[in-house]
């Protein structure tokens, strides 16, 4: 039986801290980590986060001291203005592109940014040049057209 399940992770701006993760095994992510076992970001899980822009937060698991980028769908931006996020998933508890985050203590309605990737990364620095080597492949790929 399968069973469907949706958590909501509420985190404070207070517990993000510095989002550095040393483990000399591991370079910045290449591929997205939605809901592949032992490199799943669970929900319940998540002890910090630290907005990069209006796509891209990045968060930290408690589990082994993991750090994440998730990117959005498209622009969310309620997430630089609340003071607090919700990541609400279904299915096993992974962040997946079924997921989403919610921006919350906004005085208007905040809508749901929709999760497309999810990526394991050491640090706020690997996250940035991740998304600049996206952006650059984008623009190649554009550019080929």
């Amino acid at each position: 039986m399968i069973r469907l399940a949706s958590c909501i992770a509420a985190l404070s701006l207070s517990l993000a801290p510095a989002l550095a993760e040393p483990e000399a095994t591991e370079t910045s992510a290449e591929t997205s980590t939605l809901a592949t076992g032992a490199s799943c970001l669970r929900a319940n899980r998540i002890s910090g986060y630290n907005v990069i822009d209006d796509r891209h937060v990045l968060v930290q698991a408690s589990t082994r001291s993991r750090t994440y980028m998730v990117t959005t769908r498209n622009s969310c931006r309620d997430l630089k203005f609340g003071q607090a996020i919700a990541i609400k998933t279904s299915g096993l508890d992974c962040v997946d592109k079924f997921a989403k985050i919610i921006p919350l203590d906004r005085p208007s309605a905040s809508f749901p940014c929709f999760v497309k990737t999810v990526d394991r990364v050491q640090d706020r620095d690997a996250a940035e040049a991740l998304i600049n080597a996206r952006a650059e492949a984008k623009l190649a790929d554009g550019a080929s057209s």
